[in-house]
C-alpha cells in the first residue's frame, strides 16, 4: 500500500495524543493508513453523489415523460403523401443584388442616358425622383420599356392634383427578362415629364379619375417630351444586378406559382428521382 506524507503526519499526531508512547509498529501504520484512506474516500464519494444529484436536477426536464408514438416517423416527421416534383432551378425568381451603376441628373422634360457594363448578367433599373409626384419614363437600349408616377412632395402637386402629404415614394422600375443576358452592356435612358403640360392623353387629364393611374403607361410619353419643354427637376437612375437563387441539392421549396412542394436537383443530378422514406 502506498502511504503519503500527510497520512503519516495524521498517524503520528494521533499516536502522540493517545497517552504514553508505546511506539508505532508496521501493523499500526498499515491499519491506521487504511482507516484514514477509507474516511477520505467516503467523504469524496459523498461530494460526488451530491454533485451528481445537482447535475441531474439541472439537466432533467420537470414532469413525466410523454408516450412515444408507435410510429416515430408519423409522430415526429410526418410528410405529405406522394413524391414531390423534381426541378432543376430554384423557385422564387431572381432577387435584387449589388449596385452596378448610378448617376444623378438635373432638368426635366429632356431624355438623358448612360451606358452600363453588365458583364453578361440580368439587371434591374430604377428611376428615382425628388419633389412632387409627376410622370417619368425609362428606355433600355432605345426601347421605351415603362413609365409611371415618380417622386414625393408635401401637400398637393399643382400639376397632377395628387395629394402627396402622406404618400410613399414612387419610382419607375424595370427588370430585365430572363433571356436578356447580353455580355457587353446596356444603354439606359430616362426622363422626368411635366404631366399635363400641353399634351393630350392620360397625363393631360391627371385631375380626372385616379391621378396615379393617369400617370401610368407609355402611350403619351413621346408627346410629353415633345410638348413639355425643360423645367427644374432632380432625379437619378440606379442599375443593379439581378442575382439568381443558389441551387442546392435536396432542398425542398414551395413553388409560388402552384403552391406545391418541389425538390431541387442541381447540375448532373437534375433528373434524379426523389427517395421517399
Amino acid at each position: 500500500m502506498t502511504i503519503t506524507e500527510s497520512d503519516l503526519r495524521d498517524l503520528f499526531d494521533t499516536d502522540s495524543g493517545d497517552g504514553p508512547c508505546r511506539g508505532v509498529t508496521v501493523a499500526d501504520v498499515d491499519r491506521r493508513a487504511r482507516r484514514i484512506r477509507r474516511r477520505r474516500l467516503g467523504a469524496a464519494g459523498g461530494v460526488a453523489a451530491a454533485g451528481l444529484a445537482v447535475a441531474m436536477a439541472i439537466t432533467l426536464p420537470a414532469g413525466t415523460a410523454g408516450v412515444v408514438p408507435e410510429d416515430v416517423w408519423t409522430g415526429v416527421m410526418s410528410r405529405p403523401e406522394g413524391s414531390p416534383a423534381v426541378v432543376g432551378t430554384p423557385r422564387g425568381g431572381p432577387f435584387i443584388g449589388e449596385l452596378v451603376a448610378q448617376r444623378g441628373f438635373t432638368g426635366g422634360g429632356v431624355r438623358k442616358e448612360l451606358t452600363v457594363p453588365t458583364g453578361g448578367g440580368r439587371i434591374a433599373v430604377t428611376l428615382w425622383c425628388s419633389g412632387p409626384v409627376t410622370k417619368a419614363a425609362l428606355w433600355v437600349d432605345g426601347r421605351l420599356v415603362t413609365a409611371g408616377p415618380c417622386g414625393r412632395g408635401s401637400g398637393e402637386s399643382e400639376e397632377t392634383g395628387i395629394d402627396v402629404t402622406e404618400s410613399p415614394v414612387y419610382a419607375v422600375h424595370w427588370t430585365a427578362p430572363p433571356q436578356d443576358r447580353r455580355p457587353a452592356g446596356h444603354t439606359v435612358a430616362g426622363a422626368v415629364l411635366r404631366a399635363g403640360a400641353g399634351a393630350s392623353g392620360p397625363a393631360a387629364e391627371a385631375d380626372a379619375g385616379d391621378p396615379l393611374e393617369a400617370l401610368t403607361g407609355t402611350e403619351d410619353v413621346e408627346a410629353l417630351l415633345a410638348a413639355g419643354g425643360s423645367f427644374d427637376a432632380t432625379w437619378r437612375i440606379e442599375v443593379r444586378r439581378l442575382d439568381e437563387p443558389e441551387c442546392r441539392d435536396d432542398v425542398r421549396q414551395i413553388d409560388p406559382d402552384t403552391g406545391e412542394m418541389v425538390v431541387l436537383r442541381c447540375g448532373d443530378r437534375a433528373g434524379a428521382p426523389v427517395r421517399t422514406p
